[in-house]
């Protein structure tokens, strides 16, 4: 068996290297994106998580009922979980828009319209869309995507503290 050369070891070794670092920022630029797809998601979907808290599940499907409909054997507790899940979620997310609410009304004007628009696009009983509010605020469209966009960068970094910090670092320094 013939022995590498401290060359050929050092090529390898670089190689190896710069595969792992590719390899790592792969990784990272996943979380942030799923961490930002997390804060969308949740507040788009805000009012049918609230409507789930608001709803017992466990008190309208009994054992039986559940199994005769889905085929699969499951138990009140089981389906209670998923209640008490989203009520924890919830209240922590309500405690995290009360406090946006209260920076953004604290701040100036954009930070102001930043609120409203996340109010209205998404919290509102009857929500508005990019063209009413974009009329609403006399600013183009691009401005109500771009305050959309720092408003869900806001509230990740809020809701997932120094790892939603560390995804956007790089976009505040620049």
């Amino acid at each position: 068996m013939e022995k590498l050369s401290q060359e050929q070891m050092r090529l390898i070794t670089t190689e190896v290297i710069k595969y792992l670092d590719r390899e790592k920022r792969k990784r990272v630029k996943s979380e942030k994106d799923y961490r930002l797809r997390n804060t969308q998601i949740l507040v788009k979907e805000y009012p049918k998580l609230k409507a789930h808290v608001a709803s017992q599940p466990e008190k309208f499907v009994s054992d039986d009922e559940y199994e005769m409909v889905t085929g699969v054997k499951i138990s009140d507790h089981e389906l209670t979980k998923y209640n008490v899940k989203t009520k924890h979620l919830m209240a922590y997310v309500d405690m995290i828009l009360e406090a946006y609410q209260q920076v953004c009304l604290g701040g100036g004007p954009s930070d102001k319209r930043r609120w409203w628009i996340l109010q209205d696009s998404y919290f509102n009983e009857r929500r508005l869309g990019m063209h009413a509010l974009s009329n609403k605020w006399h600013v183009d469209k691009s401005t109500i995507s771009r305050e959309r966009a720092k408003a869900i960068q806001d509230l990740s970094v809020m809701l997932f503290g120094v790892a939603g910090l560390r995804d956007f670092l790089k976009e505040w320094i620049a």
